[in-house]
């Protein structure tokens, strides 16, 4: 004698319908949103005192060479290429904070405009890859430490993988 299905339950061989993914803000982004507009209207102020820090770390560094210049003998064991570089990286992320991560990422996090963080993306053949990630990887290189994209990383992740509408990596 064969036990009949419980109420509850599936007969053998049949799965359940998946739900489909809701277009609703979930209630994790509800609790994030706050935090995210904080932290996305700060990260050009965090990137620009990472490259402020960087330049004077530089000069840090630089200040025990700093006797030495007036003998041509000493001075030219100091590191030349690797101070300029240093210093040409730092001038780069202030400029990039103010003049790209400013308009196009802080200030669209402090106006809560997230259609147009989603969708200002950059179009690779059909995959759609968010420029958030791209300016947080360029960040992350040009800065000390590598904590100068830490907001804006922390912003694109939650803003794609938990944000008010399901991110579309493909057109």
């Amino acid at each position: 004698m064969a036990e009949e299905p419980k109420e509850n339950e599936q007969p053998e061989g049949t799965e359940a319908p998946k739900p489909a993914p809701s277009k609703e803000p979930s209630s994790i982004w509800e609790t994030l949103e706050p935090i995210v507009t904080i932290a996305g209207t700060w990260a050009w102020v965090i990137a620009a005192l990472n490259g402020l820090i960087s330049i004077i770390m530089i000069f840090v560094t630089l200040s025990p060479w700093l006797p030495l210049l007036t003998n041509p003998l000493y001075a030219q064991f100091i590191p030349w290429a690797t101070i300029v570089w240093y210093i040409i990286v730092a001038i780069v992320e202030v400029l990039f904070a103010i003049a790209i991560l400013r308009p196009r990422f802080s200030n669209k996090c402090k106006e809560q405009d997230w259609d147009y963080l989603l969708n200002d993306v950059l179009v690779l053949g059909n995959f759609r890859f968010p420029w958030m990630f791209v300016w947080a990887i360029i960040l992350t290189i040009f800065s000390w430490s590598y904590w100068g994209g830490a907001a804006v990383w922390f912003c694109a992740f939650v803003i794609i993988f938990m944000g008010p509408k399901p991110y579309q990596w493909t057109e």
